[in-house]
């Protein structure tokens, strides 16, 4: 963890994240089986959400969430992204199902097919 000058900086770095809170849906990669889950906050750069399936340390992942009209400023949009876990954390008293951060690789947005 930086510490000083280096998590200044390091904070300065980091993209802006958004409060947002909607179903998602995610699977190890090339996986048949979809998993279900609650975004916490997302950024151009990562998510962190919580779901019913935990996920190990740097499993490449597949998501999919429907981004609102108040964050994209037009029609909801199915976004689907290919990512890799960086971070979990077990449930908690105040959260019943793990939570995962994972960092974004790439994304695409489909519009007019949102689910």
């Amino acid at each position: 963890m930086p510490t000083g000058a280096n998590r200044k900086r390091a904070m300065a770095d980091r993209a802006p994240r958004f409060t947002i809170h909607v179903p998602i849906r995610y699977r190890v990669k090339d996986g048949k089986e979809w998993s279900k889950g609650q975004t916490k906050n997302i950024s151009r750069s990562g998510i962190l959400f919580c779901g019913d399936l935990a996920l190990d340390k740097d499993t490449q992942v597949e998501l999919g969430f429907v981004l609102p009209v108040e964050v994209s400023g037009e029609a909801a949009a199915e976004v689907i992204c290919r990512a890799c876990i960086c971070r979990t954390a077990p449930a908690t008293d105040s959260e019943t199902r793990p939570s995962v951060a994972a960092v974004i690789l790439d994304y695409r947005i489909v519009r007019g097919h949102a689910a």
